[in-house]
């Protein structure tokens, strides 16, 4: 797990705009990229949530090896 403050220049509370509620792909610069809001009630464990109860977003591309959470 990574946690950042930006993907693709991009703030955490940027991204939670872009959350689908159907939990589609959205595009950013050019890459599909699935969005999902959480919580991170342990330092290395993600929780999904709400978008209103999010601390973070987690990012993921089909070229990430993993999750990049995105602190909002």
């Amino acid at each position: 797990m990574k946690t950042v403050k930006t993907f693709e220049g991009l703030t955490g509370a940027n991204l939670l705009d872009l959350v689908t509620h159907d939990g589609l792909a959205v595009r950013i610069k050019g890459e599909n990229a699935l969005l999902t809001p959480c919580t991170l009630p342990f330092s290395n464990y993600g929780e999904i949530s709400t978008r209103e109860e999010a601390t973070h977003v987690a990012v993921r591309t089909r070229l990430m090896p993993r999750d990049t959470f995105v602190k909002i």
